[in-house]
């Protein structure tokens, strides 16, 4: 990462992973042999999440394919052995990245240190509200022990909050940008030093820009100037349906990631809303994502004068997500007693989550030019002024406008091609 933020080089990434070792070798092999700023996945699947073995086992034998590579059931010597064999096939260094989605992720960091993967993703937060009805309590609890266990038996441990990605969409940029830096003080209080604080691309290129701005800002405040970079996720919702739409909303996304000061970029590919994607499907998305950002790298000035700039936008997201990190610090000096406390009285309450501790008394909209924006805040610590009245406190929203704002993105790309074809 030092590397290449001095050369000011986007690193791309896939969201990879099979459950066929052979299947998981060539993927990672075709990452690696792309270029030296490329970084492998792992992404675990989803029964492993949740420790339901004898499923896996089940899958195995039939040879069922799962939505992941099945990390504990394959076991740590066969991984060790894969990614041996994939770094031998390159020659310069080439590092993987396990993402799992695991609320309870203890015995997955053990597997993980057995092979000498020192590369994990997740929180506390992050990995509980979108994908368990664990308690906030019980997941703070068991990531402590296993960030604690990472940090002593790996010597180079890094691992990326997912704070900035929470249920993919209709979370507004501040409440996510607080919720990474949450995690990422979290890590610094089990003793990891190496971090990464994510971001995942909205509604609206304007505002996220706007938002990157005072994650680089907030990031420097609470974390000084240690081992962080950040990371911005190409749109994690509902994605376009058509090619040409999927590439748009990709370029938007790097495009982001290059002028808001990211140093990675995790990369969708252009058949997401359909399948999990093939390798040489993840292959030519990053591709695509690499080309156009080295055009933004030569344009850089051409770039820059087409995406205005917010100046009112960032100063409001500021204040919000300063005001809700502030109000989960003041609290207790130690987060196994602030996280769930912050949950218990909505100082921490996201959007249209069905988690047993999320109090759902706040809710999101997208206002007429795409910007994400609070329509209710429950008990979250933001200053009124800082709201848009115009959205703020509606009677609330039915099912069908629920679905129509999760379809935003997608109808957006999709449309926006379709009357260019036009």
């Amino acid at each position: 990462m030092r590397y290449k933020k001095r050369d000011h080089h986007l690193l791309i990434q896939p969201r990879m992973g099979f459950s066929n070792i052979q299947t998981m070798t060539s993927g990672l092999k075709a990452v690696a042999s792309l270029c030296s700023n490329t970084v492998g996945t792992i992404t675990i699947d989803s029964y492993t999440r949740n420790s339901e073995f004898q499923q896996i086992r089940d899958a195995l034998e039939k040879r069922i394919n799962l939505n992941g590579y099945p990390l504990i059931s394959h076991g740590a010597h066969i991984t060790q052995s894969m990614i041996q064999e994939v770094s031998d096939s390159v020659d310069y260094p080439f590092f993987v990245q396990v993402r799992h989605g695991s609320a309870k992720p203890f015995n997955l960091f053990k597997t993980m240190v057995k092979t000498g993967i020192t590369i994990s993703e997740g929180g506390p937060i992050s990995y509980c509200i979108p994908y368990s009805s664990v308690s906030i309590q019980e997941s703070t609890q068991e990531w402590i022990k296993s960030v604690l266990y990472f940090v002593e038996h790996s010597k180079n441990a890094h691992i990326e909050s997912f704070g900035g990605c929470l249920l993919g969409q209709l979370c507004p940029p501040s409440f996510l940008i607080a919720v990474t830096i949450l995690e990422g003080l979290f890590f610094r209080q089990q003793n990891l030093s190496s971090i990464s604080l994510s971001y995942s691309q909205g509604t609206n290129l304007i505002q996220d820009m706007a938002g990157l701005r005072v994650l680089n800002s907030l990031a420097k405040k609470y974390l000084g100037d240690g081992d962080w970079h950040i990371v911005v996720y190409t749109f994690m919702g509902l994605f376009p349906k058509t090619i040409e739409g999927a590439k748009a909303a990709i370029k938007e996304s790097v495009i982001l990631a290059k002028l808001g000061g990211a140093a990675r970029l995790i990369v969708k590919t252009t058949v997401e809303s359909q399948r999990i994607p093939t390798i040489e499907e993840n292959i030519e998305a990053m591709i695509y994502a690499n080309e156009i950002a080295m055009n933004v790298e030569k344009n850089i000035n051409s770039e820059t004068t087409t995406i205005q700039y917010d100046a009112a936008e960032e100063e409001r997201i500021f204040e919000q997500a300063i005001n809700i990190i502030e109000s989960v610090l003041n609290l207790s000096p130690q987060f196994s007693k602030a996280f769930p406390i912050a949950f218990s009285k909505g100082l921490l309450d996201v959007p249209y989550s069905l988690h047993p501790d999320n109090l759902r008394k706040t809710s999101a909209t997208i206002n007429d030019e795409g910007y994400l924006e609070w329509e209710n805040i429950g008990h979250l610590a933001i200053p009124q002024r800082t709201l848009n009245r115009k959205y703020f406190k509606k009677s609330g929203i039915s099912s069908s406008q629920l679905l129509t704002l999760l379809s935003f993105v997608q109808r957006k790309f999709d449309e926006r091609w379709s009357s260019k074809a036009a």
